[in-house]
C-alpha cells in the first residue's frame, strides 16, 4: 500500500461518496413519503420527474466542473 496524503484522499473520497448516496436516498424517500401523504395516497409520475430534475440541476454543474477540471488539468498534475 502506498502511503501519503494523496492516496488517503482518494480512498476517503470513495467512502464520502457512499455516505452521500445513502443520505441522499434516505432524504429522497422521506420527501417522496411527504408528497405521497400530501396527495392523499397517490404518487404521480410528474412528482418523481420533478424530484429527479431538481436533483440533477443541483448536482450537475459541480459534477461537470470537476470532470472538466480533471480532464484538462489531469495530465499537468
Amino acid at each position: 500500500m502506498k502511503k501519503g496524503w494523496f492516496f488517503t484522499f482518494v480512498i476517503s473520497c470513495n467512502q464520502a461518496t457512499d455516505i452521500f448516496i445513502a443520505i441522499s436516498a434516505f432524504l429522497g424517500i422521506y420527501k417522496g413519503a411527504q408528497i405521497y401523504e400530501a396527495n392523499g395516497g397517490k404518487f404521480y409520475f410528474t412528482d418523481a420527474l420533478r424530484m429527479y430534475a431538481r436533483k440533477f440541476l443541483r448536482l450537475a454543474p459541480l459534477l461537470y466542473l470537476t470532470f472538466f477540471f480533471g480532464w484538462s488539468m489531469g495530465a499537468w498534475l
